[in-house]
């Protein structure tokens, strides 16, 4: 069985994709199969996933009523003609925590590297769990030099492992949606750009300045404000989205020059960037990616993870 740490790492590797890529929402099922030989997406499908069935959480188990996902995974899967075998799995942003370090100067070994990491990273959780792993790259390599950290707890990551092992699927690459959603840039973009993924449950940011990862910050959305298209969920999405940018002008004293938001709503995505557009104080456009091009514009958006994978 590949490590933990082996499947977080495929997603800085970029080793060649499976045949069967999923991801898992708390409020839908989506899936592609993905052809070695032709490099591109042959099928796609997209199911919705009844609430509760998966609460996506980086210290508790995620999985709440298996038979349902279960049964959803079986049809995911047959409308994607497979069967058994490797498969790439998005588990929820929520189940992890993302980092962006800064250090003075990189250590000479990789050992050295990863307890300077780990160091860091109990400073601003102290009380860390004995399981938890992480997966890093350098993002940048002049002063002061920065590096992505994806944490996770491999009790969480073990569930869902676990889980399409059942279904006769093994999952040989793990990572999050808000990364892969991050690889979908376009030639036009400027290099001070931020970055957003938004699902029913939770907003993810990424803002980069010289096209280089400077923050990433991932919260959680309140349900019981009546979902993100609410007048208090959009609310709640644009305060983190101008916070967020108020930091970077402060801190850098940089004025992030515009947001690519990717929508992944089962329904209302039209409505919430209606509501949100005018709430944000720079140029904002959804990622739709133009990869897939025989499927629509809501599938290409919501299949955008997935085809954030696709070399």
């Amino acid at each position: 069985m590949t490590k933990l740490a082996d499947r977080l790492k495929d997603y800085f590797t970029r080793r060649s994709l499976p045949s069967a890529l999923f991801q898992i929402s708390s409020g839908y099922v989506a899936g592609a199969a993905y052809s070695q030989k032709e490099k591109r997406i042959t099928q796609t499908v997209l199911l919705p996933l009844e609430r509760g069935a998966v609460e996506p959480s980086f210290d508790r188990g995620n999985i709440h009523d298996a038979g349902l996902l279960a049964e959803t995974i079986k049809e995911a899967a047959a409308r994607l003609k497979v069967s058994d075998g490797d498969v790439s799995l998005l588990v929820p942003d929520l189940c992890t925590r993302v980092f962006v370090l800064s250090l003075d100067s990189l250590p000479p070994s990789r050992s050295e590297l990863e307890n300077l990491i780990m160091w860091k990273i109990k400073k601003q959780i102290p009380l860390l769990a004995e399981d938890v792993r992480f997966s890093h790259e350098i993002i940048k390599t002049d002063k002061p030099q920065r590096v992505l950290v994806v944490l996770v707890r491999s009790g969480v990551i073990r569930e869902y492992e676990m889980f399409f092992g059942k279904l006769r699927l093994n999952v040989r690459i793990v990572t999050i949606p808000s990364l892969q959603v991050m690889n979908l840039g376009n030639g036009n973009q400027p290099a001070d750009l931020l970055v957003g993924n938004i699902e029913e449950d939770h907003i993810s940011l990424a803002v980069f300045t010289d096209s280089q990862m400077l923050l990433y910050r991932s919260k959680g959305l309140s349900p019981e404000r009546g979902g993100p298209v609410s007048a208090e969920g959009v609310n709640q999405i644009a305060v983190e989205v101008v916070n967020t940018l108020r930091f970077v002008e402060d801190r850098e004293k940089k004025k992030i020059a515009a947001a690519r938001l990717r929508l992944g709503l089962w329904e209302g995505n039209d409505e919430l960037f209606r509501k949100l557009e005018p709430l944000l104080p720079l140029p904002v456009e959804r990622i739709v990616p133009e990869k897939a091009p025989h499927l629509d514009s809501r599938e290409r958006e919501m299949l955008a993870p997935l085809l954030g994978q696709v070399p």
